[in-house]
């Protein structure tokens, strides 16, 4: 969506996602949104250098998120590859962070019962109060970790 300000333009956008047609947002609703969104751009304005608190979006906090996966997954583990490797039960975000993982919520869209093994998934608690208390392995990870799996086995990772 492209907003036009006396001849100032800002854009941005916006969608809809779900594993059920009847729980995506009307076309009417995204375009809503795309639009009070590029709108919203106009009138920022530079802050003074400090320290402040920070609320982070669903798209911008769930792409963090997303590196704090790769970097917990089995794969990156027994490669090496991880900053987070021999992390358990060590202060990796602030205590006001707790971090679920929950594959049995209806309708969600990673949800499933189990991994792509057929091992069973269970909710658990990844960070805890800043504290890393789980990983995300598949059977051959763990085997290579010597730990047991957790049910995340996917496609395109081990």
């Amino acid at each position: 969506m492209v907003a036009d300000e006396n001849g100032s333009m800002q854009r941005d956008y916006w969608f809809s996602a779900a594993r059920h047609v009847e729980d995506l947002d009307s076309a009417e609703q995204v375009g809503r949104k795309a639009g009070e969104r590029a709108v919203q751009r106009f009138g920022g304005r530079r802050v003074k250098t400090g320290q402040y608190p920070v609320l982070f979006e669903a798209p911008v906090a769930s792409s963090l998120l997303g590196h704090l996966v790769s970097a917990i997954s089995g794969g990156s583990l027994y490669r090496q590859s991880s900053f987070l490797l021999g992390a358990l039960g060590t202060q990796v975000f602030s205590s006001l962070v707790t971090i679920d993982e929950d594959p049995l919520i209806l309708r969600g869209l990673a949800s499933s019962a189990f991994d792509n093994e057929g091992v069973e998934t269970t909710p658990r608690r990844l960070v805890d109060q800043g504290v890393l208390t789980g990983y995300m392995l598949g059977s051959y990870s763990a085997r290579k970790l010597g730990m047991p799996t957790t049910g995340n086995s996917s496609a395109h990772t081990i």
